[in-house]
């Protein structure tokens, strides 16, 4: 059986992961699939060997376990910080309402971070 001691115990963590869409509303039909958003570390690469079986894994004792398909969407803070520099996509709003944290670091707490500005760099001039 799939839980979140699974994820936790990843051999490469996640920085975040968590459970949204019709599920977490209490709208899910018999056919619905599990949405979980998933955001690998910046260190990782998205087709490293380690971190691909570990989400493989867990879609099939998920799939195992309820009947029902996992569906991942996985990003980096890169593109989450990308995608909160414009106008807010839809889906990270459906995010922020309805997320349910599974792992890592809160999706509030995430966003917050990724979408701060840069603080500026201070220059040092030798002596003058």
């Amino acid at each position: 059986m799939a839980s979140v001691h699974d994820i936790e115990s990843w051999e490469f963590p996640c920085t975040h992961a968590s459970m949204y869409g019709s599920l977490v509303r209490g709208e899910a039909g018999p056919e619905s699939d599990l949405d979980v958003l998933v955001v690998r570390p910046a260190s990782l690469s998205g087709v490293d060997a380690v971190w691909q079986q570990q989400l493989h894994a867990l879609e099939r004792s998920v799939l195992r376990w309820t009947g029902n398909p996992l569906a991942w969407f996985e990003t980096t803070e890169a593109d989450l910080a990308r995608a909160l520099a414009g106008q807010e996509e839809p889906l990270i709003a459906a995010w922020r309402q309805d997320a349910l944290q599974l792992a890592g670091e809160p999706l509030s707490q995430l966003l917050a971070r990724v979408s701060a500005p840069l603080a500026p760099s201070t220059s040092v001039r030798g002596g003058q």
